[in-house]
């Protein structure tokens, strides 16, 4: 192959990759949309919710994510609470959402103890009045929707497994 037909192929190559790419995170991006849609629709069940969207490995894990959503569907930190700020902003879709590709190097930094794989399954989510939530996805489920971070320490996921 002559150089130029090598550089076109290879420009193809890595134009399908990223569009590729990008439209896994979008579809991820959605997927966290969805959920929290759900997760604060009182007409669809925290059971069903659960069901769908959330990781978990057997009934401890089931039970624990659903005590999660209802306590995120129910806040019991009053209205000036970051729960009840959460649900706010995310009922009222004044949120973004990003890749942990797209974050802060501060960020990246709560992040330092998973691997490379894990880093590109996590998502922030930026409510307008209250501090971000980090979402970690694996496949098409959410692995954990809810963490915390101490001072001096990484972010620490809860999961349901």
């Amino acid at each position: 192959m002559s150089p130029i037909k090598i550089l076109i192929f290879t420009n193809m190559m890595l134009f399908i990759l990223n569009v590729n790419a990008q439209s896994n995170v979008n579809a991820k991006i959605e997927l966290i949309k969805r959920f929290y849609m759900a997760l604060y629709n009182k007409h669809i069940s925290p059971e069903d919710v659960v069901a769908k969207y959330v990781k978990y490995r057997d009934t401890a894990g089931y039970k624990e994510a659903l005590a999660t959503i209802m306590h995120f569907r129910n806040p019991a930190d009053g209205n000036k609470g970051h729960f009840s700020l959460l649900k706010k902003d995310i009922t009222e879709k004044n949120f973004s959402i990003c890749n942990y590709s797209a974050t802060s190097k501060e960020d990246k930094t709560k992040f330092d103890s998973l691997k490379e794989i894990d880093k590109n399954n996590i998502y922030k989510v930026k409510p307008k009045h209250t501090i971000p939530q980090y979402i970690l996805i694996e496949k098409e489920t959410i692995v954990s929707f809810f963490g915390f971070e101490k001072p001096g320490a990484n972010y620490t996921f809860i999961v349901y497994q």
